[in-house]
């Protein structure tokens, strides 16, 4: 090593756009990728910067590892708390297997614990890292899959992405496979909406929603879920750089029974979030989403936590229409409180996970 190594934590309040594109560029060179400044800004100083979390390592004035934890509030089991989803963790290769990412991560929950995080999770495959970082591993999240009728953009998307010419075309190959195997089967089934339930698009309001998560936490008290106040909703679906939401409704009367945000992007409709009161009303959604997306994308996608007890139905609509699940990727959890209620999270039932949980943070 050159210098002494010295660990940092950005104060997210004050951060100038030239110290942004250090972070930017750093995860751009390794990971090859274009992400842009304005997308990390968005992601750490738009919403709750003063509880936001971002470290570096360095090995003199070289930026050599980082790690960010970005504060969300969940409604666990009825009570509003702050959660860190873990982010940006990585070491350049040359220091591995020193300890000094384990080093830098401890750094990070400290000054976690110290703003009033109660628990920490993310979505990675670097599970063998993160369990010694002290996390529980669990395959609680699954993308599911319905091919839309655009072949040629689900084709093209796959043989220009950044890949090795030869995983290119392994993918083509296995979605050209999938596209035919599947499309002689993609009609839509019959819906009937009742003479009493009707769909609206516009802004989903906060204050319905909480009562529609009064109403599911009746059923399921434990629940786990995004607490979807108006700073959320406006930060992460409203002031998205790079992602337009759609949002769709069902009503019955005044009665919200079931929502969705869905977002296009790259040829694919992704179903940020997708919750429904019962079968019936997802059937209605999903009716309306696939017939307003099919024709102009390769694939519609939503992903679910398969072991929620408040989606089950809403699974059984998505096989009613088709949708096929791809394989489980692994969620990761730490608590750290000393509250009994926070103690035990690991009922993978409780946690109702949907794609703003993930999608659309880093591109």
């Amino acid at each position: 090593m050159n210098s002494p190594l010295r660990k940092e934590s950005v104060d997210l309040c004050s951060v100038t756009t030239e110290k942004a594109k250090e972070f930017v560029n750093f995860h751009n060179s390794y990971f090859g990728a274009e992400r842009s400044v304005e997308n990390w800004l968005w992601q750490y100083t738009a919403y709750r910067s003063d509880k936001a979390i971002f470290t570096g390592l360095r090995n003199g004035d070289t930026l050599i590892g980082t790690q960010g934890m970005m504060p969300i509030l969940m409604n666990a089991g009825g009570e509003i708390t702050l959660s860190g989803k873990s982010e940006n963790t990585l070491l350049l290769p040359a220091y591995r297997g020193q300890g000094l990412m384990e080093d830098l991560y401890d750094y990070a929950v400290e000054i976690c614990r110290a703003r009033g995080f109660e628990f920490i999770w993310g979505f990675t495959e670097a599970t063998k890292a993160f369990n010694t970082f002290g996390f529980k591993i669990a395959k609680m999240f699954q993308w599911f899959e319905r091919p839309g009728s655009n072949f040629r953009l689900g084709a093209s998307s796959r043989l220009k992405s950044h890949q090795p010419l030869s995983s290119r075309m392994l993918e083509t190959a296995k979605y050209m496979v999938r596209y035919f195997t599947k499309i002689r089967k993609m009609a839509l089934p019959e819906v009937d909406a009742g003479n009493r339930c009707r769909i609206l698009e516009g802004a989903v309001g906060t204050s319905e929603l909480k009562e529609f998560y009064e109403r599911i936490r009746a059923k399921h008290p434990w629940l786990i879920s995004l607490a979807y106040d108006e700073d959320f909703i406006k930060w992460r679906i409203g002031n998205h750089p790079f992602l337009k939401y759609r949002q769709y409704r069902v009503a019955e009367g005044a009665r919200l029974k079931a929502y969705a945000f869905v977002a296009e992007k790259e040829g694919k409709a992704r179903i940020g979030d997708l919750t429904s009161e019962d079968k019936q009303s997802a059937l209605v959604l999903l009716d309306r989403i696939t017939r307003d997306y099919s024709n102009n994308v390769a694939s519609i996608l939503i992903p679910l936590n398969p072991w929620d007890v408040s989606a089950r139905e809403t699974m059984e609509a998505l096989r009613q229409f088709s949708f096929s699940p791809m394989p489980p990727g692994s969620f990761v959890l730490r608590s750290l409180s000393k509250k009994k209620q926070y103690e035990d999270l690991s009922d993978a039932s409780n946690w109702h996970i949907n794609g703003l949980w993930t999608d659309g943070y880093w591109v």
